[in-house]
């Protein structure tokens, strides 16, 4: 399997548990926040034509950029535009 497709499955398995982060998962110590925004971030760098394209691969990055947008973080705000505007 090449990087590609461990960054999908890794996109698929965190969107199919996003739905059970609890609060206590945000706080500083798991970095969750970060981390996730830096995997949305490279995924849409890399991948954004993949991502409109193919509906599953935008489901699952469409789902964990929600947990994020949820909970007003800025940067998955402005990455949550940027894909709307791109379509």
């Amino acid at each position: 399997p090449s990087t590609a497709d461990y960054l999908r499955e890794g996109v698929q398995k965190l969107a199919e548990v996003s739905n059970q982060f609890k609060d206590w998962h945000w706080r500083d110590f798991y970095h969750l926040e970060y981390s996730l925004l830096k995997l949305l971030e490279y995924d849409w760098r890399n991948n954004s034509r993949l991502i409109l394209s193919d509906a599953e691969v935008r489901q699952q990055f469409s789902t964990l950029l929600k947990s994020m947008s949820d909970r007003q973080v800025a940067q998955a705000l402005e990455l949550q535009d940027k894909m709307l505007r791109t379509k």
